[in-house]
Order: C-alpha cells, then sequence, then structure tokens
C-alpha cells in the first residue's frame, strides 16, 4: 500500500517534531510543504501532548517523564514553561484557607434559620 501525499506529509513533519524541530515555518522550510498545512500539524501535534488527561499536574507530568528516562532531571517550572512555549495555561491552584469554627458555627445557624424541616 502506497503512501498518499498528505500521509508522507504528516510523517516528514512528525520526524522532524521528533527531532525537536517545533517551529512550523522552519518545518515547511526543510520538507516543502505549505506553511498553513505545517501550522496545522505542529498545532495538533502540540494539542495531543497534553490532550491525554489535561489536568495533569506538572508534578505529575515529571513524575511520568521521570519513570520513562531515569538519567533525565527536570523541574517542574520547566515543565511549566515548556507547557507555556506550547501555547497552554499552566496555573497553580489558588489556596483557599479551610473554614474557621466561628465560621461553621455562623453557616449552621443560617442553615437553621433558612431551612424548613416541616
Amino acid at each position: 500500500m502506497t503512501l498518499t501525499t498528505f500521509e508522507k506529509n504528516r510523517n516528514a513533519v512528525n520526524l522532524l517534531w521528533g527531532q525537536n524541530i517545533r517551529n512550523a515555518r522552519e518545518i515547511s522550510q526543510i520538507t516543502g510543504v505549505s506553511l498553513r498545512s505545517c501550522e496545522r500539524y505542529v498545532s495538533s501535534l502540540k494539542k495531543m501532548i497534553v490532550k491525554r488527561n489535561h489536568f495533569t499536574t506538572a508534578g505529575e507530568m515529571k513524575a511520568q517523564l521521570e519513570e520513562k528516562n531515569p538519567e533525565l532531571e527536570v523541574s517542574e517550572r520547566i515543565i511549566r514553561r515548556e507547557l507555556k512555549n506550547l501555547g497552554f495555561a499552566s496555573v497553580l491552584p489558588r489556596r483557599v484557607p479551610l473554614l474557621t469554627q466561628k465560621a461553621k458555627e455562623n453557616r449552621l445557624v443560617w442553615a437553621n434559620e433558612h431551612v424548613n424541616f416541616n
């Protein structure tokens, strides 16, 4: 079975992506594939990186990388920076203080006043 032009182009982009060439314009110049096609391929490759689980934390990604490549040392900060370079938002969760005892009591008082258990 012969490959179509589309498959050949996609394979060429994947090959360069694997060689850490991530710029669509550079890939287009090397392969001769149209710039717009390269932009679409690169965009889909970027999405596939995080698409598996977009709620994965930088710490979990770090653990996965170090498990697959024991000689690799990478920080969570580097992972967040690279995700940002790929166009993803990487946010740290907001700290929310626990309710104080007084706040819990106030909630119970309010609930008892506003809920009718007849």
